[in-house]
């Protein structure tokens, strides 16, 4: 069952989890949301280009998407067609560093889904496709290595004055977006990403790996090319049972099984907050008397989950098990 094998995964060692925006919603905005977000910040600066600028293609992977959106917005809405001018007047540089600012929120008071990894008897691996730093924040005992670097923080950011620079940036539309070292924003994936150091560590590490979880994430949209062949070129050798979790994930799971069809590939579909969550809990105390009190339970673990949903207003559970 796939519940089951991520519990295994906490309490067993050589552990790899591959986490994407889904490990950290809702603290950080997921793609589609953060392009809506970057948009707005970057109309609502004020001040746009004479003419229409054209996105480079970081900066479109971002925000693309939302302004395409403005042109099938009912054209009756107030200040839709105005809006849609001014988004083709904005700074691809203003975009990408309206984006770095959101891509680092800082650190949040509490955050299950990642302190949900102390529960972990051993130290575990994590290919981290998240520009947070919530996984160095909150798992000191694990390896995180950040496929695609880690944003500013607020401090940083506060240092740099990178809210002036945004709006420079904007002012000025030839400018290009400072440069964060070891920052990939969305694009697709250069090849030569794989001679970097998290990914030659990945690389022997995923080998070594027993059980491997993917985490919300589905590789951007298949952007991430080269980590999906670092991870099924290494699966296919080591044979590891995969648990994908996160709430729409069949697709990526009939990928994963037709292109590395003798390992076990299960879907657990669950939003990973509130299982994260309902583990925190169940790792405390037991929902049921007959269950096992030596190791984490699946029982306990499904109990509050559905608990959470329905405080949350819903009245199922979307954890669904699977066999391979």
């Amino acid at each position: 069952m796939a519940l089951d094998q991520l519990l295994r995964m906490l309490e067993e060692p050589n552990a790899l989890y591959i986490l994407g925006a889904g490990a950290s919603y809702p603290l950080v905005p997921m793609a589609a949301k953060l392009g809506e977000i970057v948009l707005d910040q970057t109309l609502a600066l004020g001040h746009y280009s004479t003419t229409p600028v054209p996105l480079d293609p970081i900066a479109d992977r971002i925000v693309g998407q939302a302004k395409r959106r403005l042109h099938w917005v009912n054209a009756r809405e107030d200040g839709w067609l105005l809006r849609t001018e001014l988004a083709e007047r904005i700074s691809p540089g203003a975009v990408q560093a309206s984006a770095v600012a959101l891509l680092h929120p800082g650190r949040p008071d509490r955050c299950a889904q990642y302190e949900v990894f102390q529960v972990s008897t051993y130290p575990a691996t994590f290919m981290n496709f998240n520009n947070d730093g919530l996984a160095d924040t909150f798992c000191p005992k694990h390896v995180v290595l950040n496929m695609h670097g880690t944003s500013l923080n607020p401090k940083q950011r506060q240092n740099l004055n990178w809210a002036q620079w945004i709006d420079i940036l904007q002012m000025f539309p030839a400018i290009s977006a400072p440069n964060v070292s070891g920052l990939l924003l969305p694009q697709v994936e250069p090849d030569g990403i794989i001679n970097t150091a998290p990914y030659v560590e990945a690389s022997q590490r995923i080998l070594r790996a027993k059980r491997i979880a993917l985490i919300g994430y589905s590789f951007g949209g298949m952007d991430d090319r080269v980590a999906y062949r670092l991870l099924t070129r290494a699966v296919a050798r080591t044979q590891a049972p995969i648990v994908v979790i996160g709430p729409d994930v069949h697709d990526l799971v009939m990928r994963l099984r037709e292109d590395v069809p003798r390992v076990p590939v299960m879907e657990l579909v669950a939003r990973w907050y509130e299982l994260a969550e309902a583990i925190i809990a169940s790792s405390t105390r037991r929902f049921h008397k007959s269950c096992d009190t030596d190791r984490l339970c699946g029982r306990c673990v499904t109990y509050a989950y559905e608990a959470i949903l329905d405080q949350s207003g819903w009245a199922r559970s979307l954890i669904r098990r699977h066999t391979t």
